[in-house]
């Protein structure tokens, strides 16, 4: 089973702890931030991996004040979606 539908079957799963029933990223929409816990559940990972990928600047995190972090949930998702490998002539 691909990691894609691992993760898409999860995020219905938790989809009313996090909120997947808002529409999804566009322009001028406040996105759907959820904990570094929650989003190394989502995905899969630890939270130390969620820390590492926000400290590389792969994944934006941010405080208010002395809050905990928070990540974009869409940009957590698309962060881990598979990669289709090339075929030698250039195909997908």
């Amino acid at each position: 089973m691909l990691i894609s539908t691992l993760i898409r079957d999860l995020a219905k799963e938790l989809s009313p702890l996090i909120g997947s029933d808002r529409p999804s990223a566009s322009p001028g929409r406040v996105g759907i931030f959820i904990s570094i816990k929650t989003a190394a559940e989502l995905v899969g990972m630890s939270p130390q991996t969620i820390r590492s990928w926000i400290k590389t600047g792969d994944l934006e995190g941010f405080r208010v004040k002395n809050g905990p972090w928070r990540v974009d949930r869409d940009q957590l998702i698309d962060l881990v979606q598979p990669v289709r490998k090339s075929t030698p002539g250039g195909a997908a």
